[in-house]
């Protein structure tokens, strides 16, 4: 007995025949199909396939008719645990990945951002710098304060003793 794949089975679904044949027993095709991948996980996990057994007490089970047990609720409530623990572990990861992408993105915009503030300072730097003048020749601009080269032909005068 070749058991049935998932592909397989939602093929055999989409069946007119198979669906009126199943909507007569009381199935919910579409919920059926919907439940299609969380059917195959469960078989997969227990070492289990889709053979004719299992389909068959597969789609008797899912009768709108049959009564719920405590059994089913349990299973229900782990079929919908597991899926949250992969759907926050997915979203975990990419949310981790989105992370690491903006870091980099930030570490760039911040390099960027300090190389322009050291290009400013030089510009600024170099703006300040003092011009040379047929006055001054190569010393630098005049403060203002007064200094020992404050005479106009450029000779130190003698400082003046302080007062204290």
């Amino acid at each position: 007995e070749v058991p049935l794949s998932q592909r397989e089975f939602r093929q055999l679904l989409r069946e007119e025949e198979v669906d009126r044949l199943l909507r007569d027993i009381g199935v919910d095709v579409v919920a059926l199909a919907d439940t299609a991948e969380v059917i195959y996980e469960d078989f997969s996990k227990h070492g289990m396939s889709m053979d004719f057994s299992n389909l068959m007490d597969t789609i008797l089970n899912l009768r709108g008719k049959n009564t719920a047990t405590v059994k089913d609720v349990k299973e229900q409530s782990r079929v919908i645990k597991s899926v949250v623990q992969q759907t926050l572990h997915s979203n975990g990861s990419k949310m981790m990945e989105e992370f690491q992408i903006l870091r980099a993105e930030l570490a760039l915009l911040r390099e960027e951002a300090l190389r322009r503030d050291e290009e400013d300072e030089e510009d600024e730097a170099e703006a300040l710098l003092p011009l040379e003048t047929e006055e001054t020749g190569h010393f630098p601009a005049r403060s203002s304060s007064p200094s020992a080269y404050d005479r106009e032909d450029g000779v130190q005068s003698p400082e003046e003793p302080k007062e204290q």
